[in-house]
């Protein structure tokens, strides 16, 4: 993706410019100048190796391409932004359920040296630790019955 904000600035852009039809009103919408806003829609179509707008007739019309663009880019600023705010809810609030799958012989000595940290650090996260030989723990992990296989 492009530096933070740029899509949002493309979306507003092409929005713009699919409502209005042209660039100059578009610039004037924006607060941008005429210029700015072609260099930005042709670095975006060299970028992609697509026209995004249809320059032959006026009123300007998205191309196929740009209508395309246009819906997914938006999908994608969502998904980011839901990405991001789930991260800062997880990085704040650590709660849930963790299974860890562990050889025996490692589970005797090893979950000693970090199981107490662990839940002095994540008391919300609760582990349920689960012991099978190194086969089985590969199956489960392939599977999603555990989240992480200590081996």
């Amino acid at each position: 993706m492009n530096k933070p904000g740029a899509e949002q600035q493309i979306i507003m852009i092409v929005e713009n410019i699919q409502k209005i039809g042209s660039i100059s009103a578009t610039a004037d919408v924006l607060f941008m100048s005429q210029p700015a806003i072609s260099k930005i829609i042709s670095r975006q179509e060299s970028q992609l190796n697509v026209e995004l707008i249809d320059r032959s007739r006026h009123p300007l019309n998205l191309t196929p391409s740009g209508v395309y663009y246009l819906r997914y880019i938006k999908k994608l600023v969502r998904s980011y932004q839901t990405l991001t705010q789930n991260l800062l809810l997880i990085s704040k609030t650590v709660i849930g359920k963790m299974k860890i799958g562990i050889n025996p012989s490692l589970a005797q000595w090893l979950l000693p040296l970090f199981l107490p940290q662990f839940h002095i650090n994540y008391p919300e996260v609760k582990l349920e630790v689960i012991e099978h030989e190194s086969n089985e723990m590969e199956h489960s992990i392939d599977s999603g019955r555990i989240d992480i296989y200590i081996g």
